[in-house]
């Protein structure tokens, strides 16, 4: 069997879960920076057993996994579920998308 890799929580819930063979083993309830999630573990050949705590609206609040190589934990210390500033996500005056040949769109800014 070949090491397996190391994955890390940017791979997310939907990733881990698509290359698991079965659904994944509920190990029950948690509090991850003053929220509830469920504690999940996959079994996949391809990331090993990782386990996530994911809330009730998705977000994952903790990923731990280990490998033959490498061993990782990410956890969540704070969650702030207000709105983002909407001026963060304002289109770029001079945005342009042009269609060109077999490319799907570049984006060009002018």
């Amino acid at each position: 069997m070949s090491p397996i890799p190391a994955i890390g929580w940017e791979f997310g819930y939907a990733r881990v879960a698509k290359a698991a063979a079965k659904a994944p083993e509920v190990l029950g309830e948690a509090t991850i920076a003053g929220q509830p999630c469920t504690r999940l573990k996959f079994v996949s050949e391809m990331y090993g057993e990782p386990e996530l705590c994911v809330a009730k609206n998705g977000v994952v609040l903790k990923f731990a996994n280990a490998s033959s190589n490498a061993e990782a934990t990410y956890e969540a210390v704070s969650v702030d579920d207000k709105a983002p500033d909407a001026s963060k996500f304002v289109t770029p005056a001079g945005l342009k998308v042009e269609e060109r040949g077999d490319r799907t769109r570049d984006v060009k800014i002018r």
